[in-house]
């Protein structure tokens, strides 16, 4: 069971959360600029993935766990 739990920090977590905020990026830049474009707006996802699986990792490393 505690091995699934870390599965789900380290992967569906970090996945939700770079979705959620990929898409206001992407509705806030679309509407900032008055037109459908790509841009920076897209690193949102891969890096709010990094900064979280980082982050529990080092949260796990704090409490003395693997």
């Amino acid at each position: 069971m505690r091995k699934r739990m870390i599965w789900v920090l380290d992967n569906v977590i970090p996945v939700l959360a770079g979705i959620a905020a990929t898409t206001a990026a992407v509705d806030y830049a679309n509407e900032w600029r008055g037109y459908m474009a790509y841009g920076s707006e897209w690193l949102v996802f891969p890096v709010t993935i990094f900064i979280l699986r980082r982050a529990f990792k080092i949260a796990r490393t704090m409490k003395g766990g693997n």
